[in-house]
């Protein structure tokens, strides 16, 4: 289905292209930023208005990993490498596919929150004690909304924090080291930074966000995902992860992972300062005085 909307969407490429063109002349941006399609690209180039991408990822590399065995592949990649390639700057943040096709890549820090850790406040929202350890299911919605929760594992002072939809799904919701994640109405990054683990899948924004709170990792590989090299060899450098296969989550395997992760020393790592936001606004804010 991916390589039939491609086939598409561009049929009439150089078409969409001119009409977005006319329709940018007729807005009269002073920029166009794009996180990170790549039309709009095109057609900023075509009427001389600057524009900037910005992503840890592209539709080209992507394309390329799952459609690139298609005869006609070849063409419809190469629309989508030129579009980024007339990007007047393509934003890298902290941790990025490498994008060597493209000679305007700028590197920048990673884009992710710091979080206000209140460990204290998940205790008394739970009425736990100060040897209760906290435990934040965030796998986006890989899954987890059909998994057998029936086989989850019991540890002692462990509470695990679940979506709400998660728990909603499963008969054993009443379990009392379940937990909704509504149930501390808080922030979803304050939350993650007060927890002593997180289990997570492949992703930018869980994995980067978890280095930068320095909360311990187990993520959960995809390694058909053309990002996941990249994101686990940095995570492993800044971060504390261990890696397992989804068929693995909830067995005793995963509750030995467990235990080990949280009965770990205190983070060692050198923390990593998310400037990437401040830093892609400054670019942004050079291009515009460029055009002026």
């Amino acid at each position: 289905k991916s390589m039939e909307w491609y086939r598409n969407f561009h049929s009439n490429y150089d078409e969409r292209k001119s009409t977005a063109a006319k329709e940018l002349e007729e807005i009269g941006p002073d920029l166009v930023f794009s996180n990170v399609p790549y039309l709009g690209l095109d057609a900023a180039s075509l009427v001389g208005i600057p524009s900037v991408a910005l992503c840890s990822l592209n539709w080209a590399d992507i394309f390329n990993a799952y459609c690139g065995h298609y005869p006609d592949a070849q063409k419809i990649c190469s629309d989508i490498s030129n579009a980024y390639s007339n990007a007047s700057v393509f934003l890298r943040p902290e941790p990025s596919m490498p994008m060597t096709f493209l000679s305007n890549t700028q590197s920048v820090s990673p884009i992710a929150f710091i979080g206000r850790r209140q460990p204290e406040f998940l205790r008394t929202v739970t009425n736990c004690s100060d040897q209760m350890k906290f435990v934040l299911i965030g796998v986006g919605g890989v899954g987890i909304d059909n998994f057998p929760l029936e086989q989850w594992p019991e540890l002692d002072d462990v509470t695990w924090i679940f979506p709400d939809n998660t728990l909603a799904c499963s008969s054993s919701n009443k379990r009392a080291d379940f937990v909704p994640q509504s149930q501390f109405e808080m922030n979803y990054i304050d939350l993650l930074s007060s927890c002593d683990l997180v289990l997570t899948k492949t992703g930018y924004g869980t994995q980067t966000e978890s280095v930068v709170n320095k909360i311990p990792t187990i993520c959960i590989t995809r390694p058909d995902w053309p990002e996941h090299e990249y994101l686990s060899n940095w995570h492993e450098k800044h971060g504390d992860v261990e890696f397992i296969e989804w068929n693995n989550v909830g067995t005793p395997a995963f509750a030995e992972m467990v235990v080990d992760m949280l009965g770990k020393a205190l983070w060692t790592r050198k923390s990593v300062i998310p400037n990437g936001a401040k830093e892609a606004a400054n670019t942004i804010h050079r291009q515009l005085l460029i055009d002026t």
